[in-house]
Order: structure tokens, then sequence, then C-alpha cells
């Protein structure tokens, strides 16, 4: 309990009675900056597991049908159909080299979050620069680097459904990846971190 006490000449405030931990807490702490290698490290591990999630949200789509083959698994079929020759490649590998694909893009679509993280000092909220994020990395996939390497045809011209489907899971691929970024640089040893 805080008791405040006030008389003739003395005064005491409130905030000189509250613990100075509880203080830092309430206060507007700007948040801790980190170096980029650091921010690439942890963006890229953010990215791996925020798609994995994304390929759960797109699970009953593809349960359904809605989806079709996917960039991952047409770039994993081209890169094996060139490296094994006249060989046919399991489809066991086939799907593997497909977790691959999609793991390694996540991990560089997350690096990519954490340097623009770092570079924007973190100013924007997790909710928002999350999904904005997600709806930027859909954009550039699906309407410039798909349709240009002949992996799908752009949104407006592709099959009914498998945009609007990819676009939520990306959307939470870019909420995801905020999250566990920001929680793990806010959870990191000071270790000398300054703030700004």
């Amino acid at each position: 309990m805080v008791v405040l006490k006030r008389g003739w000449g003395h005064h005491r405030t409130m905030a000189a009675t509250i613990p100075s931990e509880q203080r830092a807490a309430t206060a507007d702490v700007p948040p801790r900056t980190v170096a980029v290698p650091q921010a690439v490290l942890v963006g890229a591990g953010a990215g791996m597991a925020a798609a994995l999630v994304m390929s759960m949200v797109m699970l009953p789509a593809r349960w359904l049908g809605l989806l079709g083959t996917q960039p991952p698994r047409r770039i994993t079929d081209r890169l094996l159909d060139v490296a094994g020759g006249s060989e046919p490649t399991p489809e066991p590998a086939r799907r593997v080299g497909t977790a691959l694909v999609h793991l390694a893009t996540g991990a560089v679509c997350g690096a990519v979050f954490g340097l623009a993280r770092v570079v924007t000092h973190r100013r924007f909220p997790t909710a928002v620069v999350g999904p904005a994020y997600g709806a930027g990395v859909w954009t550039f996939a699906y309407a410039v680097a798909a349709p240009t390497l002949e992996l799908l045809p752009p949104p407006w011209r592709d099959r009914p459904a498998r945009p609007q489907v990819m676009l939520v899971a990306h959307l939470f691929f870019g909420l995801v990846t905020a999250t566990l970024f920001d929680r793990a640089i806010e959870s990191a040893p000071s270790g000398g971190t300054r703030r700004s």
C-alpha cells in the first residue's frame, strides 16, 4: 500500500513511493537497439518459424484443392529436374526439397524484416507492421516475382481463391515474424546494448 503523507513543509509524491522496477515498467522506454547482424539472424529465425505457421494456415485450402501447385514446389521441381538429368527424383525427395525452399524463403524474408526493423528503430507497432510486411511480401512474390519467373500467373489471372488464400497466409506470416522478432529482441540479455 502506498501511503502519502502531507504536512507543513513535508510532501511525499506517489512516484517516490513506487518501486523503481515498477516505474521502469510503466515508463515510456524507447525500444532496444541491436546490431544489424543480430537483427538479421533473429529475423531469419522468426521468418522460418513463421513459414511453418503459414503452412499450417494453408492446410485447409490445400485439402480443398484451392491452391494447386505452389511456387516452392515448382522451384524444387525445376532445380531437381536440372540437377537430376534423366533420372527422375523420387517424390519424398521432392517434398523435402519443397519444405527446404519454403523455409529458406521464410528465412530470407525474415532477415529482410529484421534489417528493416532495425533501420526504422522499431517505431511502428508489431500488430501493424507485421501484417503490412506480409502484404508487401505477397504483393512482390505473386504480382512480380512469380509471373516474371513463370511460376504462377499474376493474381488477377490466377485460379479462383488461390490469391486470397495466399494473401491471408502471408498476413499471418508477417504477424508471426514481427511478433517473434520483437519478443526475441526485448527478451535478449542487455549485453551492453544501448537504448536509442
